[in-house]
C-alpha cells in the first residue's frame, strides 16, 4: 500500500461517522491547513523531498472542495470559490517547485482565514448562500 492509498484510507474511516456536511467541510480545511503547515515547516527546515507529501494531500483536499461546490448556487459565486481553490492550488504548487516559503505562507494564511469564516458565519447559518456554496 503506498503513502497516499493508506492516507485516503485514514480519511475515509476518519469522516465515516461523520453525516453533517459542514462539519466534513470544516475538517477537510483544517486538513488541509495543516498539512500546508507541515510542508512549510519541512521546507523551512530544507527538507524538500519530505514535503511532497504533504503538497499532495494539500492539493488534492482543495481539489475536493473546489469539485463539490454546489453548482445551482448564485454563478459569480460558484466561480468565485473556483478560481479560489484553482489559485490556492497553483500558490501549492509554485511554492514547491521554487522552494517558495512565502507562496506556502500566503496559502496558509488563506485557509486559516477561510477556516474561520466557515466555522464562524457560514456553518452557523449567518450566511445561507455561500453555506450551499462552499465544498
Amino acid at each position: 500500500m503506498t503513502n497516499s492509498q493508506a492516507y485516503k484510507r485514514y480519511n475515509s474511516v476518519l469522516y465515516r461517522g461523520i453525516s453533517d456536511p459542514k462539519q466534513i467541510v470544516s475538517l477537510l480545511f483544517a486538513a488541509s491547513l495543516k498539512e500546508t503547515a507541515e510542508a512549510r515547516i519541512k521546507l523551512e527546515n530544507g527538507n524538500k523531498l519530505e514535503l511532497t507529501d504533504n503538497i499532495n494531500r494539500s492539493v488534492e483536499i482543495l481539489a475536493a472542495l473546489r469539485d463539490s461546490i454546489d453548482e445551482s448556487s448564485d454563478k459569480e459565486t460558484v466561480n468565485y470559490l473556483r478560481a479560489l481553490y484553482d489559485w490556492l492550488i497553483g500558490k501549492l504548487l509554485d511554492g514547491f517547485r521554487m522552494s517558495n516559503i512565502k507562496d506556502i505562507e500566503i496559502v496558509e494564511r488563506y485557509l486559516s482565514e477561510i477556516h474561520k469564516i466557515w466555522n464562524g458565519d457560514v456553518n452557523s447559518g449567518k450566511d445561507e448562500q455561500s453555506k450551499r456554496s462552499v465544498g
